[in-house]
């Protein structure tokens, strides 16, 4: 069962170790708003996942690149996205 999460904070805000041991392989992580900050942060590292995905809109309101290896959508994507998957989490 893939789950979606969606990563709103920055963990410099907030302690995400926690909700690491609910991320599987097979699910899928979209960063956005202040989330996107988490792209440059080292726990990212130790997620075991390459599905991850940024709200290509919200990178670039905070002067963020995207790089190279991270998928990237545009904010009239993500609700598509929402039915790719059997259950949804918002991290905050």
């Amino acid at each position: 069962m893939a789950t979606l999460h969606l990563i709103r904070e920055s963990a410099l805000k907030n302690n995400f170790t926690h909700y690491l041991s609910l991320v599987n392989k097979e699910d899928g992580i979209i960063f956005l708003d202040d989330g996107c900050y988490n792209l440059s942060t080292p726990w990212l590292l130790t997620l075991n996942n390459t599905n991850i995905t940024v709200i290509s809109e919200h990178m670039q309101a905070r002067g963020l690149s995207i790089p190279d290896h991270i998928n990237q959508i545009s904010a009239q994507q993500l609700p598509a996205q929402l039915f790719n998957y059997e259950n949804n989490i918002t991290w905050s």
